[in-house]
């Protein structure tokens, strides 16, 4: 090696520990020894510690682009060997396991265990780097970053405190808390609250050889065991050397304002919150971890991210990724070309945002507000939410003139028809001459910005609407959002919190208009995020299905009590309407038992209630067996993406799937499903709102049980316990033939004692909602 101020003058080697555990010998192979060495399921066993996603490729790019000076690269390996690498390339060395661990450790599934025999591999220099695939030297450095002068590693720690409960709850950390000891004992050091930095490591063959042999009965008991346990990390080894003054410590942060990173950890299911972060502060070192949370198209974006970043092919790869360079959009090349002007503004931005945000410690809410300091745009973070309801105040005084003098504005903000809910509520409202009702239709933001490209959601929704005699347009045009404000509306009533564009949530809309939200779905869940701080607290008016569910939001939050009003579920208005169902509209053979099957799609999120994967080809196959049944597939709009999302089911697979279910029976994803249920004589449903909108129809349900399910609220436990429940298709298969074949119901007069406590049968909801707001304008009521 060159030697020169910049660079030392001996060699420094590389080390990557790699497994392909997408390899299903390896996947048998690893499950065979955790059973026999009754190893439980965990986030250290977990596939996502193993799953190969070519990082290794991208990781070595980057080696090539920025550390061109690194000398052999040796990649120690199980025996497979990453199919795109040249291994007869000079600077490469594949290292099995048998030739640096003792037989008697093998076959392992631990890198912890690896790691151990690490200054073991034979032509190994003796200063060295050790990485894991997930790492990569994100801009040209020096190997002085490294080492010192004196060719001591330089070993970077981040602080953190191990409280009780993350000693409890991490293996991980309970391990580096038992090394810090070890070494604090052994040489009367003062090691505390420090953790590995998750990066490229520096070491020195000679004092890693010394370590494990000065803690070898320790170390004994990572080395033999298969898999990770609590006993030691290898941070005892960079302890070691900084105690027997053979290495430099350096503790890095992530918490400056003007910051240069040395380096950058982040978990890949942050997805854009990390392709913000790395484009802005470009760090040195990069370590993209996977974990068990992670989803597959995050995955498979991260490639897509990976060669915007590096999209140099190396001299040792035989193939180029031809296929990820096919799919990668050239967006990701234009985003990465981030100037250091940008980056500069970018810091002041967050600096700025800093000092001016507050936090309300007893709500712990925040919201923010558009300022500009010289020339720069700002979103400032305020805690209270004085500045809406004042909003609020002043749009009411401005109807309660303009009431029966001039229409007001009813708008509809809709982005899935399956989830329309105010039908019965329109239909008041265009009815009356003081009102002018209209359905605004924009789009999920995931489709607007191409990662759900399973719904062509606009069209769709116009069809649907206007079918059906609505007053409708567009919002979303051109690959836009449009203004709102343009259309001039009074009041403003959202189809779901999810997923909306900035501009039109009620934080901005308040300036201009009362907002307004009746949930797509019954709320029966008892859990605290379904009120959402950010969205429902900001409304004006949030119509509530029931009391229960009032007294819990009142709970969550003070401002429920002002914007929260009991009024039904308008949904359910629909069965007040008695008029004839067209059953063939659902059900090709009417005449027969008429079943629904609805599946969810919450495969990738906390509420977990999907079982699609347990039970949806066996429902099919049942249907196909049933000749005295007929049958309506009601899938959730999401469940395509979700199977897509979680790489469950190809595209191909998930359309031949719904081919069948044409073939034998019907399809209908439409919104407007409560004549469907009507018409029904049993549902089958992992779906969570359905389970209260079904009972009014009286009619029996199997609710199909996920172990992971999130818990029900007061409310939905005295639903379901009316119902019948299945934990598998053998336990469907006898609740099929007892319910539907044989018509034993016997659960049937319990419901119907139960239909009053979820819908006023006096009364419906919309009217409920109309006569309010009528009140309001008409000044019987005040703003709070």
């Amino acid at each position: 090696m060159i030697s020169n101020d910049k660079y030392p003058n001996f060699d420094i080697d590389l080390v990557y520990i790699w497994v392909d555990g997408n390899d299903e010998q390896w996947k048998r192979e690893k499950n065979y020894w955790q059973k026999k060495c009754n190893v439980p399921d965990s986030n250290d066993t977990d596939d996502s510690r193993y799953v190969d996603n070519e990082e290794l490729r991208y990781s070595l790019r980057s080696i090539a682009q920025n550390a061109p000076w690194i000398n052999k690269i040796f990649i120690i390996t199980n025996g497979q060997i990453p199919k795109w690498l040249n291994t007869d390339h000079p600077k490469f060395q594949i290292v099995n396991h048998k030739e640096i661990m003792p037989l008697e450790a093998l076959p392992t599934f631990s890198s912890c265990a690896i790691e151990t025999c690490i200054a073991n591999i034979p032509n190994l220099s003796e200063h060295f780097l050790l990485a894991n695939d997930d790492c990569f030297i994100n801009r040209p450095i020096h190997p002085s970053f490294f080492f010192d002068k004196k060719g001591r590693p330089i070993c970077r720690f981040k602080k953190q405190r191990f409280s009780e409960e993350i000693l409890e709850s991490s293996q991980y950390i309970r391990s580096i808390n038992n090394s810090i000891n070890i070494v604090n004992k052994r040489y009367n050091t003062t090691f505390k609250n420090i953790v590995p930095h998750h990066n490229m490591d520096a070491y020195t063959k000679t004092e890693y050889k010394e370590c494990i042999k000065a803690f070898q009965q320790e170390f004994d008991k990572v080395l033999f065991d298969k898999f990770r346990n609590d006993a030691l990390q290898r941070i005892t080894v960079s302890l070691y050397m900084i105690a027997k003054n053979k290495a430099i410590l350096k503790k890095v942060s992530s918490n400056c304002i003007f910051r240069k990173f040395d380096s950058f950890y982040i978990n890949i299911n942050s997805y854009d919150f990390m392709q913000q972060q790395l484009l802005k502060l470009k760090p040195i070192l990069l370590c993209l971890n996977d974990e068990p949370n992670v989803l597959y198209i995050y995955r498979q974006e991260l490639k897509l991210f990976l060669e915007g970043i590096y999209p140099k092919v190396s001299t040792w790869e035989i193939d180029d990724n031809p296929e990820i360079k096919k799919i990668a959009s050239k967006k990701y090349f234009k985003h990465i070309r981030i100037n250091k002007k940008v980056v500069l503004k970018e810091h002041f931005k967050d600096f700025i945002s800093s000092i001016f945000s507050i936090k309300n410690k007893k709500t712990d809410e925040k919201y923010s507000k558009r300022i500009t300091i010289l020339g720069i745009k700002f979103s400032i973070r305020l805690a209270d939410k004085k500045t809406v309801f004042k909003n609020y105040s002043k749009v009411l005084r401005r109807l309660q003139k303009q009431y029966k003098k001039k229409k007001i504005k009813v708008i509809f903000l809709i982005r899935e028809n399956q989830k329309w809910t105010y039908h019965s509520l329109y239909k008041l409202f265009e009815a009356s001459p003081y009102f002018e009702p209209l359905i605004l239709l924009t789009v999920l933001t995931s489709v607007h910005c191409g990662k759900d490209n399973t719904r062509d959601t606009l069209e769709e929704n116009y069809k649907f609407f206007k079918s059906r005699g609505y007053n409708v347009d567009y919002l979303y045009k051109d690959g836009k959002p449009l203004s709102l404000k343009k259309f001039k509306p009074d009041i403003v009533f959202y189809d779901q919190p999810w997923e909306l564009f900035g501009q039109y949530t009620p934080l901005r809309v308040s300036k201009y208009a009362l907002t307004c939200f009746c949930s797509y779905s019954f709320e029966i869940l008892n859990d605290k995020d379904n009120y959402f701080k950010g969205f429902h607290s900001l409304l004006y008016k949030y119509f509530i299905e029931h009391e229960l569910n009032l007294q819990r939001y009142i709970t969550y939050s003070e401002v429920a009590e002002k914007n929260c009003v009991t009024t039904g579920y308008p949904k359910l208005d629909q069965y007040f309407d008695k008029k004839s169902i067209d059953c063939t509209k659902y059900f090709k053979e009417p005449e027969k038992i008429k079943i629904i099957y609805a599946p969810h799609h919450s495969f990738d999120n906390s509420l977990q209630l999907a079982t699609f994967m347990q039970n949806g080809k066996f429902i099919l196959e049942l249907a196909k067996k049933s000749p005295e049944t007929t049958w309506c597939f009601k899938p959730h709009p999401r469940l395509k993406f979700a199977l897509l999302k979680m790489n469950f089911m190809s595209m191909q697979e998930i359309e031949e799937y719904y081919k069948e279910w044409s073939t034998i029976g019907k399809i209908y994803d439409k919104g407007d499903y409560i004549d469907l249920f009507k018409a029904s004589d049993l549902m089958i449903t992992d779906c969570l709102s359905f389970l209260a909108e079904y009972l009014p129809s009286k009619k029996p349900l199997i609710r199909l049980i996920s172990p992971k399910a999130k818990p029900l609220n007061e409310l939905g436990e005295k639903v379901v316990s009316q119902y019948y429940f299945s934990h598998s298709n053998d336990e469907l298969r006898e609740l099929f033939n007892q319910i539907a074949i044989k018509s034993d119901d016997y659960k049937i007069n319990n419901r119907i004692s139960l239909i009053n406590n979820i819908m006023n049968t006096q009364q419906t909801a919309a009217e409920n909602i109309f006569n309010k707001i009528n009140s309001l304008l008409e000044r019987k009521e005040f703003i709070k």
